[in-house]
């Protein structure tokens, strides 16, 4: 594989391809996870971007027929080819994939962006809620976002709690449009 990985840092992404091609057809068995990702990685530096589907989906296919977690790293190459191919579906299932074995911020409040994307905003609402009650929601714009989805949703007075504390804390600016939008969602409520 070093020569593979020389390749790879080289840019040579269709030798890092044909070296793997050729070691698989000596090589008897089955062909290793690690050998896809490669492939994956070289075809998606060439803007191959099917192919680095295939290879990829393929590797986490194999750990998971092992009863293994693919490495985080492949699901967020696996969530970079879906976006190059405008599949914002398949971007959901794999953030809902990194949210649940991963588990970290960023996942959940992306997952919320995406479900809102694909027009599942009650689903955007409850991941973003799920992430601000974990901690998770500590950008203005993304506390701004759920103090919109919870007006949107009929909730005005979370949005006036969230929003208020928020511009108490310092997260969100004191100005005029961040407190009439506060002064609206108390209005509603």
């Amino acid at each position: 594989f070093s020569l593979a990985q020389l390749h790879m840092m080289q840019g040579n992404y269709d030798s890092v391809i044909e070296f793997l091609d050729r070691w698989e057809k000596v090589e008897e068995g089955i062909v290793p996870a690690k050998n896809y990702l490669l492939k994956a990685q070289a075809n998606y530096q060439g803007k191959k971007f099917a192919e680095a589907l295939a290879n990829i989906s393929k590797a986490i296919k194999l750990e998971a027929d092992e009863g293994k977690v693919a490495a985080e790293s492949w699901y967020i190459l696996q969530r970079a080819v879906y976006y190059e191919m405008k599949q914002p579906e398949k971007v959901v299932e794999v953030l809902e994939q990194l949210v649940k074995h991963y588990n970290k911020p960023e996942y959940w409040v992306q997952l919320g962006s995406m479900y809102g994307e694909v027009g599942k905003e009650k689903h955007q609402l409850a991941v973003m809620e799920a992430a601000y009650q974990q901690g998770y929601v500590t950008k203005a714009s993304d506390i701004k976002n759920l103090s919109q989805l919870y007006v949107f949703h009929g909730a005005p007075v979370k949005a006036g709690n969230v929003l208020e504390k928020a511009i108490a804390g310092g997260v969100v600016k004191s100005n005029e449009k961040n407190f009439e939008f506060l002064s609206q969602a108390w209005v509603m409520a």
